[in-house]
């Protein structure tokens, strides 16, 4: 995919192609947009996608059945691009922003920032996300237990 570390700048390019020729994006087009910008060490850009998501002026003209919304998935993705640019700090912040506006998150969204504190080296900001894990009742698997380990391994 356009995601891919190679050829991350590719994939920024056609979305801002597909923008200003006017087609409007929908929310998988902004998780993939983030995931590019991430690769590419671009984690700002995620953060603002994110913040436009969030923002609700997209879904100004759509169909209430069609409005954009920042939900688990497109937090993930920001919480997934600040890891891959070694933003540990803004990961961990985007997590705790995610609790905050309902939008519940799951393993993958811990595991996330979890990884993002072990690439930073942070092991008791990965100890407290684990804490709030089983505070909310998110199940710890392999990938939580070895990011865990790896982070205090430091």
């Amino acid at each position: 995919t356009l995601t891919k570390r190679s050829a991350w700048s590719e994939a920024v390019g056609l979305w801002d192609e597909m923008r200003w020729i006017g087609i409007q994006p929908e929310e998988p087009d902004f998780i993939l947009a983030m995931g590019a910008f991430g690769k590419g060490g671009h984690w700002q850009e995620s953060i603002s996608l994110l913040d436009e998501l969030r923002s609700g002026d997209l879904s100004q003209g759509r169909p209430a059945s069609k409005r954009l919304v920042a939900d688990k998935r497109a937090f993930t993705a920001a919480i997934s691009a600040c890891r891959d640019a070694g933003a540990w700090q803004q990961a961990v912040q985007i997590l705790e922003d995610m609790e905050q506006v309902s939008a519940t998150p799951d393993v993958v969204a811990y595991n996330a920032a979890i990884s993002a504190c072990e690439k930073g080296r942070q092991w008791e900001p990965a100890e407290r996300i684990a804490s709030e894990m089983k505070r909310w009742y998110v199940a710890p698997d392999k990938v939580t237990y070895s990011s865990l380990i790896s982070a205090c391994g430091w």
